[in-house]
């Protein structure tokens, strides 16, 4: 989500090397944590994380097999990702207001996702729509067991919703057996990973 020009603004990492296309991207060790006024501003943070974010929720369409680009990253990547940009030195309150904004469901950003497939050109950094607010009710039990586990060792504070849990002993554990579905793999044309993918959200009326 970043050009090879931006990661040391962004993300404190010294680049060394960025042919990143025809060749390796080469990064070296940097002190941490950076002075802040080297760091991207909280009028280009935001905006970054935001697409970021929305990339983890949904990244594009996969090709098939030989063309498949895969994303690994999820919304536990994402946490993480906050945890290490307050190492490297931006305040805990922007991160901290950027996390309260999803939590809360009012996370409003001037992205949309990337309905294309993959991998997405570099002419989509630049595209931009009116700001709107992004609908995370869907993904809401998912955000509350990461950060509900995490909470304790986040190293900035963020307030939860009293609806919500608070630590892992409110976080229900199910468990269930699935057996393959051999209609799919006999007839299913696009070849992705095997992985399965549970929403629990309750339906707005």
């Amino acid at each position: 989500m970043l050009l090879g020009k931006d990661l040391s603004r962004y993300l404190g990492i010294r680049v060394l090397r960025k042919e990143a296309v025809m060749y390796l991207l080469t990064l070296g060790a940097s002190p941490l944590p950076r002075p802040l006024n080297s760091l991207a501003s909280r009028e280009h943070l935001r905006p970054w994380l935001t697409r970021l974010f929305l990339c983890i929720l949904w990244p594009g369409l996969c090709k098939a097999r030989q063309d498949n680009v895969r994303i690994p990253d999820n919304l536990v990547a994402f946490i993480c990702l906050l945890v290490q940009l307050h190492s490297t030195g931006y305040p805990g309150r922007r991160l901290a207001d950027f996390l309260q904004n999803i939590l809360s469901d009012n996370l409003v950003g001037s992205r949309n996702v990337w309905n294309g497939a993959l991998p997405r050109p570099v002419s989509d950094l630049y595209e931009y729509t009116s700001p709107h607010k992004t609908r995370l009710d869907p993904r809401e039990a998912e955000l509350e067991a990461i950060v509900a586990t995490s909470l304790q060792g986040l190293p900035f504070a963020v307030q939860m919703s009293p609806r919500l849990a608070i630590g892992a002993q409110d976080i229900g554990l199910f468990a269930a057996r699935i057996s393959e579905n051999l209609a799919l793999k006999f007839f299913n044309p696009i070849q992705i990973d095997p992985v399965i993918s549970l929403v629990f959200y309750k339906a707005k009326t």
